[in-house]
């Protein structure tokens, strides 16, 4: 079927077909066209008013085409591929390519990995919004899609030792990955600030999402840092999180009405309304974590020179990505967006500091009763009040577990 023989409408469908198809997948709408109507590639490019069908060309640097080759070979040494550029930048430091290999354009190399028909197709998350910083800051803690607790003596604190784990298959353990004796995985905790997009995140080795460490965390981050460099601190107005150990805690609930944060809570796992600190986690995965399997074999990683790594990550890609809201109609890095917009907060509502004893001062609260031999039952232990008897009590005690009961008369409110 030539061109004069094709239909108003059938001209009509192969310009709209054409028209809404991607770039890389062009080639394929194509050669369905030409199999639906049986006709040439030529004819399809007039019949959509494109012209003639593009002409293969020379490429102009042959050696792109073996870098890229290169660089994808390296983002494919992780158990998921590490970003294309990443993965260049890891192969020209260890000598894999030239040094002028790091000059190749990003988008250059993009397009070459497309028609090498290496691409990813990405879905696009509903997109929230809020108008100045803190307004609106999501919370969400995961588990490490690669990290693990290197065996039973792995250490404590910021000297536990981790290693890496590929899945190659089956394994006993969380989520397919082994657990020590103690059953201590890697978990971390991040948020997203729904206005500039900025985010920070901690890892920390316990065994599963705890309410005192996601308080914990939550403060760290309220906290500003020392670091000018890090800009994101100060009490959010609404905190955004899942019905997670934060909200379900007494102890978590109590601090947020303290600080008088509006928590905004659903369903967990929510992908939509929990899009922006779900991202962070995958980009988290795929940009940060990735390339630690990229380090010199016998590296030693230890939980506090991960969170070393991490920050310098987030200040990095901080400093590259631009902001989610303009600032004077121009698009900005997230940290210069955070900071314009904050000074731009409403004269009646400038943003509020962290009080420094937010954290100490949390405490689990609970209602108990001491009985007649003066004998109260906490955390499965009995402790003895040798003046009270027979009388109901609200007991408090420091988040992390340790340090004495304080009682509190419910009839009197004395302390003790």
């Amino acid at each position: 079927m030539s061109r004069s023989r094709l239909s108003p409408e059938a001209r009509s469908a192969i310009r709209e077909a054409l028209s809404a198809a991607p770039l890389e997948q062009r080639g394929a709408v194509v050669r369905q066209l030409m199999d639906r109507y049986q006709i040439s590639l030529n004819t399809v490019y007039r019949a959509a008013e494109l012209g003639a069908a593009p002409r293969p060309r020379k490429p102009g640097r042959p050696d792109y085409r073996e870098w890229v080759r290169v660089a994808v070979a390296w983002s494919n040494r992780a158990p998921d591929p590490v970003p294309l550029d990443l993965a260049l930048a890891a192969a020209v430091e260890a000598g894999a390519l030239p040094p002028e290999a790091a000059d190749m354009p990003l988008q250059t190399a993009q397009r070459i990995r497309r028609e090498l028909q290496l691409t990813v197709s990405r879905k696009r998350t509903h997109r929230l919004h809020a108008d100045f910083p803190m307004q609106a800051l999501q919370l969400d803690a995961s588990t490490s899609e690669y990290l693990v607790v290197d065996g039973d003596d792995a250490g404590e604190g910021d000297a536990t030792r981790l290693a890496l784990h590929r899945k190659p298959g089956p394994a006993t353990g969380y989520k397919n990955k082994p657990l020590p004796a103690d059953r201590r995985r890697v978990v971390v905790y991040g948020v997203w600030d729904m206005c500039s997009g900025l985010t920070r995140s901690r890892y920390c080795v316990a065994r599963g999402e705890n309410a005192e460490d996601a308080a914990e965390f939550l403060c760290w981050v309220l906290t500003q840092s020392a670091d000018p460099r890090v800009v994101l601190h100060g009490v959010p107005d609404t905190l955004w999180t899942d019905q997670g150990s934060l909200f379900k805690s007494k102890a978590g609930r109590d601090l947020l009405e303290r600080l008088d944060i509006d928590p905004v809570t659903g369903a967990a796992y929510a992908k939509e309304r929990m899009g922006g600190v779900e991202r962070t986690h995958r980009t988290r995965w795929s940009r940060f974590e990735r390339t630690l399997f990229l380090l010199p074999k016998g590296t030693a990683i230890t939980l506090g020179d991960v969170n070393t790594r991490l920050q310098e990550y987030e200040i990095q890609e901080g400093a590259r990505r631009l902001g989610r809201t303009p600032v004077d109609g121009r698009r900005l890095p997230r940290p210069a967006t955070w900071v314009a917009l904050t000074n731009r907060r409403p004269a009646d509502h400038p943003l509020r500091r962290l009080p420094p004893d937010a954290f100490p001062s949390l405490a689990r609260k609970a209602e108990r009763r001491i009985d007649v031999n003066g004998i109260v039952r906490w955390a499965g232990e009995l402790y003895e009040s040798p003046d009270w008897h027979d009388r109901k009590v609200t007991v408090y005690q420091a988040l992390d577990g340790t340090g004495d009961l304080v009682l509190e008369d419910k009839s009197t409110g004395e302390r003790r």
